[in-house]
C-alpha cells in the first residue's frame, strides 16, 4: 500500500487492504513487494 504510486490501496486499520481498481494502473508495484504473494494482478 505504501508503494503504490497511485495510492490505490487505502491503509484502514484492522481492516483488509482492498485495491481500489477505478484507481490502479496495474503497474505490479504492490505484487512485487507483497511478502506473502497475496496479491493477484488480472
Amino acid at each position: 500500500a505504501q508503494n503504490c504510486p497511485v495510492k490505490a490501496i487505502p491503509m484502514v486499520p484492522y481492516q483488509k487492504h482492498e485495491i481500489n481498481q477505478d484507481l490502479c494502473t496495474r503497474c505490479d508495484s504492490c505484487r512485487v513487494v507483497c511478502p506473502y504473494q497475496a496479491i493477484e494482478i488480472r
